[in-house]
């Protein structure tokens, strides 16, 4: 196999950065945030693997334009590539399993193979087919006449009918109970049932063919019925299934069987649980279908650990289904319902689902790049998902991992430090070489506080309930799926905040902060300026020098949010989409702003002699002293450089950031509004959900100093966290259980 050979690479900070990936090798990049490790994993080697993969399906000829090329000199030996990055955006409303494939195929297995239980007898319910019709009537004995016959619906038009059967070679008709000739009759008379006579048959072990031949015939006149006479009784077959009250049920489709469709969902309650469904939203067909003894609730609601074994039992299963799942539990999943939703799981248990399911697109010879895969997880459950990357690379392919757990250091077959620091101080590779022998992190023991409990929460995803004390920081940790986050965010803070909880919380009304969305962060022209707030204080300190005074410039010239400030290039986007027919778009720097963003002619308006433009391209580090005296500025910059997040410019769009940095500029702008919050009379709740995502240690501890001192003497902190660093400096420490416990 070729290695993958990278040169020059100068995305973003990186400074012409060479390295060779050798194949079938699993490769930690680590260095503090914003280093560049994330740069040439993501920016470069995947981006460069998928700008390939979209040339080559370009249309030949085609009027589109060249791909943007992506910053580096030459990649040589780059297989396809697989990128996972922690998105918690793209959470859908759907079970796990949908996910992959796995969900569709369940749905698919029931439709076909269950058994449909009448829900008055309790027999099973089978819709009749020819071969079933031929067997039932064999059991007759030789020499019985049967009559086979097909009811009509009622004609528009019976004359036109009686000479289409006529000319279609039938002889006889029963009118209600009468049996005559068609050549008997002028017309079919109306209000009265009509039954066309297909074949008369004395029964015999030698007219089986001839049996099913008018069995046939009949489906196709009788639209799905065939009535028997047989003398002095009858049978009626049917290819609906019906009930001894003779309710009719359709035959099963995958679609009867996803609650989230109209066919699947009780039509009392539309999929949401009242009495006619007895609380389970699933519609009658699906909660009467069984298929080797369960309905679809009973399964979904079991264990994903039993599974595999469930559906080994079942016949001619695509090859491909069980090892994703066999992949799920290996990392540690294995106790969630097999049917639970993709919204209800914790950061952690997300993160691995999305792992499962790349893990098995990324067979060699392919390159799987992971951006922090143990970021939310204990020791344990990072052990699991480590475990699984090197079955990865047992298989042949290339795993790189960005991560700076010991957990993936100690077992990495090469690990490339990043820096020396974040921003312009990194860009580099400062160490390459096989890995040092790193000490586990401890793992977490309790810790109560000596303070009685002010606030009790419990959860009925989680493995236990806390209590949490008024002016302390508490951290809740423990293994993915113990339910940290379900108590914390979606638990206490959720209650206080007056969002729909499945949590029970106990104590006084506080004044709550937990993380806002950033505002804007979705929106393509938003920025780390922007999402912070201080851009129109920025825009403001523009327009107020001398210059933009004398030519009339008021802030709104400064934005790139509206056409009076934007360049009219790229109206503020800083890029270009370039589009490429049906193919996924590509992004390219804007030629008249060059990423700028705003109109040219302002370059020559400055504050202390930087222009709008040289502010967004300046970074937090070096923006701070600027703003130092600037009692609205200077308190969130410091908050944004005290979470690790200085190396980030100002124009950075923010839905370029990775998730831990969304998680930590959220952090910075909550905890830096606690000054505000001391008018409030009641006391203050600060609800944080694993600050301490993507760093490295050196930076977890200036975070955990940091959040030590902003919040004391001001109120309480709880925060969901695993890193030790936080874990040693909280006041108080509680260790959940394990789910399986």
């Amino acid at each position: 196999m070729t290695p993958i050979s990278i040169r020059g690479a100068s995305a973003h900070n990186l400074r012409s950065v060479d390295l060779t990936l050798q194949p079938g090798t699993l490769v930690v990049f680590r260095g503090p945030s914003g280093s560049g490790k994330s740069s040439l994993a993501l920016d470069v080697v995947h981006a460069e693997s998928r700008r390939r993969m979209l040339e080559v399906l370009r249309v030949p000829g085609s009027a589109t334009t060249a791909l943007p090329r992506v910053p580096v000199d030459a990649i040589d030996g780059l297989p396809p590539t697989i990128a996972v990055a922690p998105d918690d955006r793209q959470r859908a409303d759907r079970p796990l399993l949908d996910m992959s494939d796995q969900g569709a195929i369940l749905r698919s297995l029931f439709a076909r193979h269950g058994t449909l239980m009448c829900p008055e007898t309790g027999a099973p319910l089978r819709a009749w087919t020819t071969p079933h019709i031929v067997d039932d009537l064999a059991r007759l004995p030789t020499g019985t006449r049967l009559t086979i016959g097909a009811p009509l619906p009622p004609a528009d038009d019976p004359g036109r009918l009686l000479t289409e059967l006529r000319r279609s070679g039938f002889a006889r008709v029963r009118l209600g109970k009468r049996l005559v000739r068609l050549d008997d009759i002028d017309t079919l008379p109306r209000g009265v049932s009509v039954e066309l006579v297909v074949d008369r048959i004395r029964w015999g072990p030698d007219r089986r063919d001839r049996l099913g031949e008018g069995i046939d015939t009949a489906w196709k006149a009788g639209q799905g019925t065939i009535r028997v006479d047989l003398g002095d009784s009858h049978r009626t077959y049917s290819r609906a299934r019906q009930s001894p009250s003779g309710r009719t049920w359709p035959r099963a489709r995958p679609e009867h069987f996803d609650r989230s469709r109209a066919e699947g969902a009780c039509t009392a309650c539309e999929g949401q649980g009242c009495n006619a469904c007895d609380h389970s939203g699933w519609g009658d067909l699906a909660r009467h279908t069984q298929l080797a003894g369960h309905t679809i609730a009973s399964l979904l609601a079991a264990p994903l650990r039993t599974l595999p074994d469930w559906l080994r039992a079942q016949n001619n299963l695509p090859a491909d289904i069980l090892p994703p799942i066999r992949t799920l539990v290996a990392l540690g999943l294995g106790h969630l319902p097999i049917g639970r939703n993709q919204r209800h799981l914790g950061r952690g248990e997300w993160r691995r689902a999305t792992l499962a399911r790349a893990v098995h697109l990324a067979l060699s010879p392919r390159l799987l790049v992971v951006d922090e895969p143990l970021s939310g997880l204990d020791r344990s459950s990072a052990e699991k998902v480590v475990a699984v990357l090197r079955q990865v690379v047992d298989h042949g392919a290339t795993v790189v991992v960005i991560e700076h757990r010991p957990e993936v250091l100690g077992v990495a077959d090469r690990v490339v430090t990043f820096g020396p620091g974040g921003g312009p101080d990194g860009g580099t590779i400062v160490s390459d070489g096989p890995p040092e022998a790193t000490p586990a992190w401890p793992a977490p023991t309790h810790r109560p506080t000596s303070s009685p409990p002010t606030w009790t929460v419990s959860h009925p995803h989680a493995t236990a309930s806390v209590a949490i004390a008024a002016d302390r920081w508490t951290v809740l940790t423990g293994p993915g799926g113990a339910g940290a986050t379900r108590l914390a965010v979606q638990g206490l803070a959720a209650h206080f905040a007056g969002r729909p909880t499945l949590a029970t919380v106990e104590g006084p009304e506080p004044r709550l902060l937990e993380p806002a969305p950033l505002a804007g962060a979705s929106q393509p022209r938003s920025c780390v300026a922007t999402a912070a707030g201080i851009w129109t204080r920025i825009r403001t300190l523009l327009s107020a020098t001398r210059a933009a005074r004398v030519r009339g410039l008021a802030a709104d010239a400064f934005t790139f949010n509206r056409s009076t400030g934007w360049c009219p290039d790229c109206e503020g986007l800083g890029q270009r989409i370039v589009r490429f027919g049906s193919l996924p778009p590509i992004t390219e720097p804007c030629p008249t702003c060059h990423g700028g963003r705003l109109r040219p002619d302002i370059d020559d308006i400055r504050w202390r002699g930087h222009s709008a433009r040289t502010l967004l391209t300046t970074d937090i580090h070096q923006v701070r002293p600027l703003f130092a005296a600037n009692p609205h500025l200077s308190p969130v910059l410091d908050a944004l450089q005290s979470v690790g997040l200085g190396h980030l410019p100002l124009g950075r769009p923010t839905e370029s950031l990775s998730s831990g940095e969304r998680r930590r500029f959220a952090v910075a702008l909550t905890l830096a509004r606690l000054k505000a919050a001391e008018r409030d009379p009641r006391p203050t709740l600060v609800v944080l959900d694993q600050p301490d995502t993507g760093l490295d240690d050196d930076t977890a501890r200036t975070v955990a100093r940091w959040m030590a001192s902003s919040i004391a003497g001001r109120g309480t902190l709880v925060t969901v966290a695993h890193h030790p660093a936080l874990i040693h400096t909280a006041d108080a420490v509680v260790v959940l259980p394990a789910p399986d416990a």
